[in-house]
């Protein structure tokens, strides 16, 4: 059960909050005083900002080469890289390197009154902050200061150091893939002229101008040959009719025979003709018929590997090019899109603070009417306890 003197406390309070109200008006009132005061004396804060967009992405390095060459579909995640871009670029601005340039450029150590670079920093990163808008995929960095002229100049002073920093490291990886493709084209350039003279080698030594051609050629003189031959044999067959075989006229004939089925059978098969029997002028330009779907085979494969070491030095070549340009000139990966300006409104202290001391005013009176209330209301049930 509660005693009556706390129960009177619990339920009087607001009855002497009443009887007290001026202490309660005053209290407010030095609240709204000192609000006011601090926002009218206290520094003014002022805030710029830029936003940075990442340039679009596109694979380079190693992983260029190698998509150039295998010429695959790839699928790198496009989001996923510009988001990674972004948040590379936010990385950068708040980097110790970066922001040692900021405050080396702006004596930050005088003006926040330290003496150590460490303390500077702290400093700087409390007031100095990026943050990654992942839906629109761009960067923006806020800068804090009490004159607007160095809050604004600050921000774009990190927008211009981060730029170079980016360009330092474009060019850096511009100059290590230059390197390794400077090199990789020479060994493709080394590659591709040993095929073609494994090429020109195998033309000289089958006697291949045109292989296509020749080997029509080849058939052709086949066909002529097995034609001339059918004709001769059936002149021998008439003359053996009515000649004998001592006849010079039938060892004439059948002496061409031979030379045709020697000559058909070099056409065919290369086989050597028989001795004393001389072959065709030009027969040996030809490529025996069995032969040729091994040659054919064969200068497929070798001129396949020349197509493809062609094929691999252009590319190489190509990017090569590409590269050492890039070198040349200043890379950039990103765009300040919106660049800082003179902040006219400050951040702090705000208007609101002024209804919040009023606030902190009328509790603080709260405090001081019931505390000493609640300390005699204490104070009288331990006297009563120790009379009973």
């Amino acid at each position: 059960m509660v005693p009556a003197a706390t129960h009177g406390t619990k339920f009087g309070a607001i009855g002497l909050l009443r009887r007290h109200w001026s202490l309660l008006g005053s209290a407010g009132i030095a609240g709204a005083v000192v609000a006011i005061a601090y926002y009218l004396l206290s520094p003014k804060w002022y805030q710029a900002e830029i936003m940075i967009v990442p340039k679009e992405s596109s694979m380079g390095g190693l992983a260029a080469v190698g998509s150039m060459l295998g010429q695959l579909p790839l699928d790198v995640g496009g989001s996923a890289l510009m988001s990674s871009d972004a948040e590379r670029i936010a990385g950068v601005l708040m980097s110790r390197s970066t922001g040692d340039a900021v405050i080396a450029k702006f004596d930050l150590m005088s003006r926040y009154g330290v003496d150590k670079i460490e303390h500077a920093r702290e400093n700087l990163w409390s007031l100095c902050a990026a943050s990654v808008e992942r839906k629109s995929n761009t960067v923006v960095l806020t800068c804090e200061d009490k004159d607007p002229v160095v809050a604004r100049d600050m921000a774009e002073y990190f927008g211009k150091v981060g730029d170079e920093g980016f360009r330092r490291i474009a060019t850096s990886l511009a100059r290590e893939e230059r390197e390794f493709l400077e090199k990789r084209t020479t060994e493709a350039r080394l590659a591709l002229d040993k095929a073609s003279q494994a090429l020109r080698s195998f033309q000289e030594i089958n006697k291949i101008i045109d292989l296509p051609e020749q080997s029509k050629a080849v058939v052709s003189a086949m066909a002529a040959l097995e034609g001339d031959l059918i004709s001769k044999r059936i002149q021998l067959s008439y003359l053996s009719g009515f000649v004998s075989r001592s006849e010079l006229s039938f060892a004439q004939v059948n002496r061409q025979i031979q030379v045709l089925s020697d000559e058909l059978q070099v056409r065919q098969q290369g086989a050597p003709a028989s001795p004393g029997v001389e072959r065709r002028p030009g027969s040996a330009l030809f490529p025996p018929a069995m032969d040729v779907p091994a040659l054919h085979y064969q200068m497929e494969g070798l001129y396949r590997e020349l197509k493809v070491r062609e094929t691999v030095f252009f590319l190489l070549s190509e990017r090569f090019e590409s590269l050492r340009i890039d070198e040349a000139r200043d890379l950039s990966t990103f765009v300040v899109f919106d660049h800082a300006v003179l902040p006219t409104h400050r951040i702090r202290p705000r208007g609101r603070v002024v209804p919040m001391g009023i606030f902190a005013g009328l509790a603080l009176g709260v405090v001081l009417i019931l505390l000493p209330a609640w300390w005699r209301d204490l104070a009288a049930r331990q006297a009563a306890e120790r009379t009973t």
